[in-house]
């Protein structure tokens, strides 16, 4: 009873989506869905949408895309900064450096190791902008 319903289902979106009921005639010398050619017939539904889906796609996309895009900007009009990454010695101090290596760090040793590199970095990046500032203003004089 499933299995009827099922074929039924199978053959109805096998037509209404516009399969080539020829091909699959040829492939498989039969008319109509069986338990057997099911998963033909489904294969070749997923294929006929895949095609639909691709066709609906092409005709939205050159409606919506004019066919000139580019840039917004003319090439070389935008200063592009990029700042590399600090190479350096990433450990706090020297005096935990051999201590640490040895035994795991508690939750709060470890929270606390963290901030101090956080704060760090941060006073690394402070002084690297001052640095940019006084450049900056130094061109303007």
């Amino acid at each position: 009873k499933t299995v009827a319903a099922l074929e039924a289902g199978i053959q109805s979106i096998f037509t209404k989506i516009g399969c080539n009921t020829s091909a699959i005639s040829e492939m498989l010398g039969t008319t109509g869905v069986t338990e057997s050619n099911i998963m033909q017939y489904l294969g070749v539904i997923e294929q006929r949408t895949n095609e639909l889906l691709q066709l609906w796609k092409n005709k939205n996309t050159q409606q919506d895309v004019p066919a000139t895009t580019g840039p917004l900007a003319a090439s070389g009009t935008t200063n592009i900064n990029i700042e590399p990454p600090v190479i350096g010695d990433d450990d706090d101090s020297d005096e935990e450096s051999s201590e640490d290596e040895e035994r795991p760090l508690s939750r709060d040793e470890l929270k606390a190791k963290t901030l101090r590199g956080l704060n760090k970095r941060e006073g690394q990046k402070m002084s690297k902008n001052a640095k940019k500032k006084e450049a900056k203003l130094g061109k303007q004089r």
